[in-house]
């Protein structure tokens, strides 16, 4: 699949995606549950890079949370929020977490890359919500090897989540 540059079919669409069920935590504080390497120069300016998980609860009977993160390793250590969707309902089972991202500088300076607000509390960025916060800039180095990681939470340790499914595309 390619996307259209200056009317020609140029780049291809870049995809980094981990589609194997992985990492079940049963934590009630922030706790790494996935995440994915995105290798240096994947994404570049100007692209608008969308990041998506799906999120399964093992019970409907107590609340949990799921965040984005991004560092430049694989661990929630100096990471860098990107997306929050915080105390989802008992009855959910599943919980899908979507964010779009629009790199400035490739290179994370200046502006850098801009996402909605890291203080909104939403499923997605998507639809006909009022945007109080505005966006946030991030200084995410594109140019070197980057990790989205998902973390989570939930209010009882009786009940767990799971990464279905994490994905980063530029189309």
């Amino acid at each position: 699949m390619a996307k259209i540059n200056n009317f020609n079919v140029g780049d291809l669409y870049k995809i980094v995606t981990s589609t194997t069920p992985t990492g079940t935590v049963s934590a009630t504080s922030n706790t790494l549950i996935h995440s994915i390497l995105i290798p240096a120069n994947t994404f570049i300016s100007n692209d608008i890079v969308t990041i998506e998980t799906c999120i399964t609860k093992s019970a409907g009977v107590y609340n949990g949370s799921v965040y984005f993160y991004y560092n430049t390793s694989a661990s929630l250590v100096g990471a860098t929020l990107m997306g929050t969707f915080s105390s989802f309902g008992t009855a959910t089972r599943a919980v899908q977490l979507y964010r779009r991202l629009s790199i400035v500088t490739a290179s994370g300076s200046g502006n850098g890359t801009q996402v909605l607000s890291t203080s909104y509390n939403g499923r997605d960025d998507m639809g006909t919500y009022n945007y109080t916060g505005g966006f946030s800039t991030l200084s995410i180095n594109w140019t070197s090897n980057v990790y989205l990681i998902v973390s989570g939470l939930v209010t009882n340790s009786a009940e767990s989540l799971t990464c279905q499914w994490i994905k980063a595309a530029n189309g």
